[in-house]
């Protein structure tokens, strides 16, 4: 019966205030009946409570002032009527001072209680459907694989059979690959035990790798994978294991919800300036609408238009984001609905005549990467 009358206050918001005031002007109106000083205090809480729940904070405030005028109304008006002076008059403020900043503190004490239930509760949810959508995606996997297994055990003398079955295993392996690195990166995140280990690198082979392994994902639904590189390679200070996690994420989100036989774009270029290159991810898929950007980072989210799209765990893009500060830099979005995304960073360019490149800590990186320590760079200038 109670969640029954709460989910009708939660309704209708003016039922609520309508509630509260009759109660208030109830209790206030015994107070006044029957002269008592002390004891009605805490019953002006019931209307202030009633609104703070289920009208929000703000409300909540403006009925705590008004409890408050009431207590000392009810000790002031009564001797008032009665002809009997002003003796009341510090009562009646001594109430109004005391009962506003209880009532005020009381509210600020129940909107962020109510605020961490509901932050609790939504928790629980997102586990319950993320617990049901890391089964559903694994079942798919195993069940891909064991249909793949079948159709080689039974032909196994049959090379066209077998190189049929090659692609999906490949494409089942990739996404079980990235599920798991995505759930293991995010408890060593929360948990602190997460480190790069940076060195010189070349994005490029990490890009083309990526790349041939997510091929048979694009393959089916007919995308063409565009990877576009600079003409001489460009050396970059990173954890190549963590930039690995990230475009296998940017890269997969792109395939995932990319429309049949549209254009994904990888690339990497050289800025003008020459200090720095930028990563980045183009797709012509579903887009994103400005509201929704940077929810999209924080975890557990998904927009409207990508559940309908693709399954997913709505927490890629938070690690990417994540990892990709651990370096120093910032993921950021260009987008709009419906048309298409491009995700991009940027990293401090190594070029061949850093006089430390061979240390693996460059000196163009040391003011962004927080694993370039200024010990390092002094122990190689000695």
């Amino acid at each position: 019966m109670w969640e029954r009358i709460n989910g009708v206050f939660y309704r209708d918001k003016r039922l609520a205030w309508g509630v509260s005031l009759l109660l208030l002007a109830i209790i206030a109106g015994c107070e006044c009946a029957t002269g008592v000083d002390s004891g009605f205090g805490v019953f002006y809480l019931l209307p202030v409570v009633l609104v703070a729940w289920h009208v929000g904070q703000k409300p909540g405030m403006l009925m705590s002032g008004l409890a408050a005028a009431s207590w000392a109304l009810a000790a002031w008006l009564p001797r008032q009527l009665a002809g009997l002076g002003p003796s009341k008059v510090p009562v009646a403020i001594w109430n109004a001072i005391a009962g506003l900043c209880i009532y005020t503190a009381f509210v600020l004490a129940l909107t962020k209680l109510k605020a961490a239930l509901v932050k609790e509760r939504e928790l629980l949810r997102v586990k319950g459907d993320l617990l049901s959508v890391v089964s559903h995606e694994f079942n798919n996997a195993l069940t891909s694989m064991g249909m793949a297994l079948l159709i080689l055990r039974e032909n196994d003398e049959s090379p066209d059979q077998r190189h049929k079955v090659y692609p999906v295993l490949e494409r089942v392996y990739s996404i079980l690959k990235v599920a798991v690195r995505n759930f293991l990166n995010q408890g060593r995140m929360e948990s602190g035990r997460f480190h790069l280990d940076v060195k010189r690198i070349e994005l490029r082979h990490i890009l083309q790798d990526i790349l041939l392994l997510m091929r048979p994902l694009g393959e089916q639904k007919e995308l063409d994978l565009l990877l576009e590189l600079p003409k001489h390679p460009i050396p970059i200070v990173a954890d190549p294991d963590a930039l690995s996690l990230v475009m296998s994420n940017l890269i997969g989100n792109a395939i995932k919800y990319t429309h049949k036989k549209g254009r994904v774009t990888i690339r990497l270029a050289l800025l003008d300036s020459a200090e720095e290159v930028e990563v980045s991810v183009e797709d012509t898929g579903i887009g994103i609408s400005p509201q929704d950007q940077e929810a999209i980072f924080q975890g557990y989210f998904r927009t409207p238009e990508g559940r309908k799209a693709a399954k997913g765990f709505g927490f890629g893009l938070k690690i990417a984001r994540e990892i990709v500060e651990s370096h120093g830099s910032i993921l950021k979005v260009q987008s709009s609905a419906g048309q298409g995304a491009r995700f991009y960073f940027r990293l401090p360019a190594c070029k061949d005549d850093c006089p430390y490149a061979e240390s693996g800590i460059c000196h163009r990186c040391r003011r962004r990467n927080p694993q370039a320590l200024d010990t390092n760079l002094s122990n190689l200038v000695q």
